[in-house]
């Protein structure tokens, strides 16, 4: 299993499951549309004195817990890609082939997703 980065702790980690959304978001991992209507995400972070609330779609949150639970390290929406990278990439190091291959799809998928809402807008 590949080793995720040192990571400083959050004084403030708030994760809320908003089951209707009022209008339309934007995952802020995949940056697809998370439509009116639809369950999705919301976290809410104080690091180093600094506020932050993000959004996840479904599949981003449901991935980002998978890897918390593999790893032992979360992150925020907007920097998960970033830690399935170096996650990649480490694993193609230390000749983890079934840690590369999960995290290089989860990152396919995610990519996919993004295209998709490019497409669509």
């Amino acid at each position: 299993m590949c080793s995720g980065p040192d990571l400083d702790p959050c004084e403030v980690w708030k994760l809320t499951e908003i089951k209707k959304s009022r209008k339309a978001h934007r995952c802020n991992c995949c940056g697809t549309t998370i439509p009116k209507g639809s369950s999705y995400f919301r976290l809410f972070t104080v690091h180093e004195g600094e506020a932050s609330s993000e959004k996840s779609c479904q599949a981003c949150h449901v991935e980002a817990q998978e890897f918390a639970a593999d790893h032992g390290t979360r992150g925020t929406p907007s920097y998960m890609v970033e830690l399935y990278q170096e996650c990649v990439l480490g694993a193609e190091d230390e000749d983890d082939a079934e840690s590369w291959a999960k995290w290089s799809q989860v990152l396919e998928d995610i990519t996919t997703r993004g295209e998709t809402a490019k497409c669509g807008s």
